[in-house]
């Protein structure tokens, strides 16, 4: 696996830096919900079409991290997400689960 700081950067530049969260809804399920989040989700992958499993589950990591980041936003009245909010330490980890349960 090629370094991880890099693959976490090349991972976020198929990202946009900050992402409007304003037509979000929060969940029963304590969940969240936002149109525009799952866009910035699909276009990231639709970005790395051709760039290899490593990418795939970081992008997942990635994409779980803004996620959990939207849903407390939102629930404070804040209407973004923004990638530098990433604890990257906190990706690390997220990105390792999501390895081993694909194993």
């Amino acid at each position: 696996m090629e370094n991880i700081e890099k693959l976490i950067q090349d991972t976020l530049n198929l990202f946009p830096e900050e992402i409007d969260i304003s037509d979000g809804e929060l969940r029963n399920d304590n969940g969240f919900f936002s149109q525009k989040l799952s866009k910035a989700w699909d276009s990231a992958e639709d970005k790395n079409a051709i760039t290899g499993n490593d990418v795939d589950f970081m992008i997942w990591s990635v994409f779980g991290l803004l996620h959990k980041m939207s849903r407390e936003n939102f629930s404070k009245g804040i209407y973004s997400v923004s990638l530098n909010d990433i604890n990257h330490e906190e990706l690390k980890q997220e990105y390792k689960k999501a390895l081993q349960e694909a194993e």
